[in-house]
């Protein structure tokens, strides 16, 4: 700062009349001063924002996850959650590279599929345990989520 001072002041009275001088370099000098101040603060407001986009994304993943299987809509998870519809979807698209209920969908197809790789279970009872009241919905989903029909994963782990 000491330095920078100097350097605007000589640059200042080399061109300025001496009466004109002193209000001029302080203006100058509080623009500067000004100037740097934001560029010093914008670094960390930038990281205060992605330190923020994260901890969102954390309270969402979370409360996604400790509701994982029961009827989900975005609309009332940004409303709990005190972010708009349109930012919670914004942020968790870039994130997560998913929309908020396809990323509910393949964590409830991974579950299902853990539970009926474990064989205890009828699908239709999987199906309702993860979130699905019909089994066809379930099965498609499944399908589509996972690239097999869930019938075949039982198959494979008996």
């Amino acid at each position: 700062n000491d330095a920078l001072e100097k350097l605007l002041h000589d640059a200042i009275f080399r061109k300025l009349p001496a009466k004109e001088l002193k209000p001029t370099y302080a203006f100058v000098l509080h623009l500067v001063f000004e100037a740097m101040r934001e560029q010093a603060s914008e670094p960390h407001a930038k990281a205060n924002a992605k330190q923020d986009e994260a901890k969102d994304m954390n309270q969402v993943l979370i409360y996604l996850e400790n509701r994982l299987f029961e009827p989900l809509d975005p609309g009332t998870v940004a409303d709990e959650l005190g972010l708009s519809r349109a930012s919670l979807y914004r942020k968790f698209k870039a994130v997560t590279g998913q929309s908020i209920m396809g990323y509910v969908r393949h964590r409830r197809m991974e579950e299902a599929r853990q539970l009926i790789k474990a064989g205890n279970l009828r699908i239709g009872d999987v199906a309702e345990l993860v979130g699905y009241e019909d089994l066809y919905t379930f099965s498609t989903a499944y399908r589509t989520s996972m690239a097999s029909r869930p019938a075949s994963i039982k198959a494979r782990s008996n």
